[in-house]
C-alpha cells in the first residue's frame, strides 16, 4: 500500500544520508507502518538525523533512551538527549525533561515548566501546580501558604484551559479551606462536577 511505498522511497532517501528521509523512515520502523517494526534501526536512523540537528529526530531519540525502544534504557542519556532538543525548541522535550528532573532538582524542573507554561502548554502549568502543592519547588520564602498560593494560581491556570485534574485539585483546596478565598464548598462542588465530567474522578 501507500505506507509501503512511502517506507521505500525514506529508505532509498535516508542510504544517502539524508536527515528528513532518516527522521521519517524512523518513524515508520518504530511504530511498524508500512508493515515493518525495527526499533533498533529506527533508533539508529534518530541518531542518523540528530546528528544534522533535527529537532524531531532528537526528542524521539530522547524517548528511546527513555522507554529502552531500540536501546537499552538510560535516564541520563534521555535527559541529555531533552536537553538538545529543548534547546532546538522542542517544548514537550522541556516538559519531558522538567518531568525528568522533578525528583533530584525541583527548583530547576519549575523553571522548565515556567518557560513551556509560558508557550502554553498544559500539562506543564499543572506540573508546576503540583511541584508547589507538595512543597517539592518553594514559591517566595519557601513557606507552605507561598507554595499554596503558587500552585493555587497554576492550577487555575490548567484548569482554564480543561486540566481536569487541576480542576480537581482546586476543588480540593476550596473544601479543605487552602484555596486564596478560604473554604467554598459551592466552588468546590462546582468544580468536582466539571472534573468528573472531564473522566477525572
Amino acid at each position: 500500500g501507500e505506507d509501503e511505498k512511502a517506507r521505500e522511497s525514506f529508505k532509498k532517501a535516508a542510504e544517502q544520508q539524508h536527515p528528513r528521509a532518516a527522521y521519517n523512515l524512523a518513524v515508520y520502523l518504530g511504530s511498524g507502518r508500512g508493515g515493518v517494526t525495527d526499533r533498533k534501526k529506527a533508533f539508529e536512523l534518530y541518531e542518523l538525523a540528530a546528528k544534522y540537528g533535527d529537532m524531531r529526530a532528537t526528542y524521539n531519540l530522547a524517548v528511546c533512551y527513555d522507554k529502552g525502544e531500540g536501546v537499552a534504557s538510560n535516564p541520563n542519556k534521555a535527559a541529555e538527549k531533552y536537553r538538545e532538543a529543548m534547546e532546538l525548541g522542542h517544548i514537550h522535550a522541556m516538559f519531558n525533561l522538567a518531568h525528568h528532573i522533578s525528583r533530584s532538582k525541583p527548583d530547576e524542573a519549575a523553571d522548565l515548566y515556567k518557560r513551556a507554561a509560558a508557550k502554553g502548554h498544559v500539562r506543564s502549568m499543572y506540573n508546576l501546580g503540583l511541584l508547589y502543592d507538595t512543597n517539592e519547588a518553594s514559591s517566595g520564602n519557601g513557606t507552605e501558604e507561598e507554595n499554596k498560593a503558587e500552585a493555587y494560581k497554576w492550577y487555575v491556570q490548567a484548569a482554564e484551559h480543561g486540566h481536569p485534574r487541576a480542576m480537581y485539585n482546586i476543588a480540593v483546596m476550596y473544601a479543605t479551606g487552602t484555596a486564596e478565598e478560604g473554604i467554598d464548598l459551592t466552588k468546590a462542588k462546582q468544580l468536582f462536577r466539571r472534573a468528573a465530567l472531564e473522566q477525572c474522578v
